[in-house]
């Protein structure tokens, strides 16, 4: 995922991830996981990531979440 995130950041362009599907079906444990670090969820994987890259590179990045429910 390392290089994934870091190819957006280089290019400075904007990225969504968005989780679709039936209610029950596991999107936000597969965003979230859970509190145990080895069932760690996609979010808590960038969010090392960038803040690997914006200490490498001396950067400022800027995130936000939202959900809609309903």
């Amino acid at each position: 995922m390392r290089k994934t995130v870091y190819f957006f950041l280089n290019k400075k362009i904007n990225t969504t991830i968005l989780a679709y599907g039936q209610t029950g079906s596991g999107k936000t444990f597969t965003l979230f996981g859970s509190k145990s670090k080895k069932e760690a969820g996609i979010i808590d994987y960038m969010i090392e990531d960038i803040i690997g890259f914006t200490t490498e590179k001396g950067v400022t990045a800027k995130c936000s979440f939202l959900q809609i429910y309903k």
